[in-house]
């Protein structure tokens, strides 16, 4: 049974919900009073989303997401290519869920400390210490495991969010870029200029830059640095776009909270389906907000329903 369950009809429009006196003894009651909250705020979203997308120019922020269509591996699926790669752990695929439970983690998202353990594996086997040089070494591995073995003669294949990226960029529509990718896909495309937050894996090149991959290299990051004053800068001025963000970036998460503000214009793009929430979708929609992010739902991103959201005709 659920305390407090007799509450005024008006009870959930005049209170945060936040401060309601409710203790939820059953899943589907959580799930029926947060599904109304999340649909209400959807419908609230969109009309702030389209007013600042006809009035202002957009300030991207991309994330693994943003280039998934164009081939790339998602980022659970390097974790488990480095995890199973001969010279650092070796894992089967088979034993990788039995790994995943045993540590009680998400091998896909708790990764910058996993990915600590996996450079150190390498360089183990290798016999080197970590430096510079094991680190392009680590680099190309990476490459194989976002581009695939023959990451010279990668295709990437044609990208919904690339299109509506051409579309916003040929009517003056985009301020500035920034990702959190390594890939460079979407400038080679396009011939536009992106500031990589994590540095670049080029797949047609063996000059490539250091990297932000693990837990070493993420705390080594330089938040004074002229790119990330630029994207400070527009986090606190522009109206911004996270696309295929998953914000688990501890970076991203220390200046969102830094940052956050009644004033800010910030939006996420992510699929719902309004008859399947789960608390998983609940924890999760709360989560991002809790950082000063709007999430504007759309039902799945193909192209159609990306035009829709971005009012391009």
């Amino acid at each position: 049974m659920r305390e407090f369950k007799n509450l005024p009809i008006n009870y959930l429009s005049s209170q945060s919900r936040d401060e309601l006196p409710i203790t939820y003894n059953n899943v589907n009651d959580l799930v029926n009073d947060e599904k109304e909250y999340i649909l209400k705020s959807l419908s609230n979203n969109i009309e702030k989303f389209n007013s600042s997308l006809k009035s202002d120019k957009i300030s991207f922020v991309l994330g693994a997401g943003s280039s998934f269509d164009s081939g790339l591996k998602s980022w659970g699926d390097l974790i488990k290519f480095l995890l199973s790669h001969k010279e650092t752990y070796h894992i089967e695929e088979e034993i990788y869920e039995q790994i995943s439970n045993d540590l009680k983690i998400d091998l896909s998202f708790d990764s910058l400390q996993l990915v600590e353990l996996i450079f150190d594996k390498f360089c183990k086997k290798r016999r080197k210490l970590k430096c510079k040089e094991t680190r392009l070494e680590f680099n190309n591995l990476v490459k194989q495991g976002l581009y695939g073995n023959d990451y010279k003669n990668f295709e990437p294949t044609k990208n919904s969010f690339f299109e509506i990226y051409k579309d916003l960029f040929s009517s003056n529509k985009i301020k500035n870029t920034f990702t959190y990718n390594f890939d460079n896909l979407l400038e080679k495309e396009h011939n536009v200029e992106i500031e990589h937050l994590h540095g670049v894996l080029d797949f047609k090149s063996v000059n490539d830059n250091d990297i932000v991959l693990d837990e070493t290299s993420s705390y080594n990051v330089d938040l004074k640095s002229p790119k990330y004053k630029n994207y400070k800068n527009s986090l606190i001025k522009d109206f911004v776009i996270f696309y295929g963000i998953s914000f688990l970036d501890p970076n991203l998460r220390r200046q969102l909270i830094s940052l956050k503000s009644e004033d800010n214009k910030w939006f996420t793009i992510n699929t719902i389906d309004k008859n399947n929430i789960t608390p998983k979708t609940i924890f999760n929609h709360d989560y991002i907000e809790s950082l000063g992010v709007k999430i504007v739902y759309i039902d799945n991103y193909d192209l159609n329903n990306l035009k829709n959201v971005f009012l391009i005709n």
